[in-house]
């Protein structure tokens, strides 16, 4: 049995203890989410930029996912600079989340051309875009884009494509399901050193529904109808032989699973990207299916790298880009080199063709002609 005494020792000691147990407050409740607000935006409407944040009312604060829709928000180019922070709530335990945007111009523009040469073929590639990424003030995106390949001398290497297209970002003022639609004219004749040769020319119409999943992912189904569908592939197989394949149909179902967490569509500075698609039209040599991977990162000296490769056609590729001062009335400028090797088809004898080569460029985003890219081309291949 304790004494006295060893009583009166031991609440002695317990004491401070409990008084530092009372001092110490308890810890606070996880921040919930009273109201979501915009500011700076004139011509563009709240849900809109409120729909790449995937936060309500009521919801736990997520700081994560506030990083996350500021990547989103300035993938978009609607906005010059984006800024999401917290205000008090009315009461302790809720913030008020705020998405302040600068506004950019709604029409984005893009100018592109190239001059390659390409085992003794030379050419020219240019490349036009119009976006209107503010339609009826909502973000909704109304593009056209046209490409023309033309040779300069060698090979056969032609091809126009004409495409027109509506985005609805968020289908029903949903943050998580769009749609698309377009139609687009191509007419492409190439002819490879090995004697392969692709001759299609077709007009499509495509209807795609999709819905994003988790931060970055997506799924999309769609539906494409060609009215006109003329497409030939003569294509050398492993026995050295050629393999004929004629596709006349009119239509495909293409489903696709993907994510895309880089930062900025033309001057990236970290994020990957990834797309699987299937088709049920095989099309071109039996190939249902592709897929393309690309992963971006920026070192300490301001170097950014950008790793990708992809299939059915087998290609790697890395590219370096390096900032430089802005010129004219050039917002921001870059110089890059792109390094890739890939696969040529088949030789006469079966074997495999490697086709290797490298691209280097300026590319500036211009306050009156859009982002620009000018670059030179060079391509060269091996037997095995």
């Amino acid at each position: 049995m304790m004494t006295r005494a060893a009583v009166w020792l031991l609440l002695l000691l317990l004491a401070p203890l409990a008084a530092l147990a009372q001092a110490v407050p308890p810890p606070d409740p996880p921040l919930v989410v009273e109201s979501l607000e915009c500011r700076g935006n004139v011509h563009t409407s709240c849900p809109f930029i409120l729909g790449q944040l995937y936060l309500s009312e009521g919801d736990r604060l997520d700081e994560e996912e506030i990083q996350n829709a500021k990547l989103r928000l300035l993938w978009l180019r609607n906005f010059s600079a984006v800024s999401i922070y917290l205000e008090k709530g009315s009461q302790r335990g809720r913030a008020r989340v705020v998405v302040e945007v600068v506004e950019a111009s709604a029409v984005n523009k893009e100018l592109t051309l190239g001059f390659y040469h390409s085992n003794g073929a030379i050419g020219q590639i240019t490349q036009g875009r119009w976006t209107e990424q503010n339609l009826f003030g909502n973000g909704k995106v109304l593009d056209f884009k046209a490409s023309l390949v033309a040779p300069l001398g060698g090979e056969r290497q032609k091809q126009a494509l004409a495409q027109l297209s509506y985005i609805d970002p968020h289908l029903f003022d949903s943050k998580r399901y769009y749609f698309s639609t377009d139609v687009a004219y191509l007419d492409s004749d190439f002819d490879r050193e090995n004697g392969d040769t692709v001759d299609i020319r077709q007009l499509a119409y495509d209807l795609n529904f999709g819905r994003r999943l988790w931060d970055f992912s997506y799924i999309t189904a769609g539906f494409q109808y060609r009215p006109v569908s003329d497409r030939f592939w003569s294509i050398r197989q492993d026995d050295g032989q050629f393999k004929t394949t004629t596709d006349t149909s009119h239509s495909s179902l293409i489903v696709a699973y993907g994510w895309n967490s880089r930062d900025d569509q033309y001057f990236p500075t970290r994020g990957s990207s990834f797309q699987l698609t299937l088709v049920t039209a095989r099309g071109s040599n039996g190939n249902g299916a592709g897929f393309g991977y690309s992963n971006t990162w920026t070192t300490s000296g301001g170097t950014t790298w950008i790793a990708s490769f992809g299939t059915p056609d087998p290609a790697t590729r890395i590219e370096i880009q390096r900032p430089f001062a802005p010129f004219w009335d050039a917002r921001q400028a870059r110089t890059f080199l792109q390094l890739g090797v890939g696969g040529g088809g088949r030789n006469s004898r079966g074997g495999h063709i490697l086709s290797g080569g490298f691209a280097a460029g300026v590319r500036f985003d211009s306050a009156r002609l859009g982002v620009v890219t000018l670059y030179v081309l060079g391509q060269t291949s091996w037997n095995n």
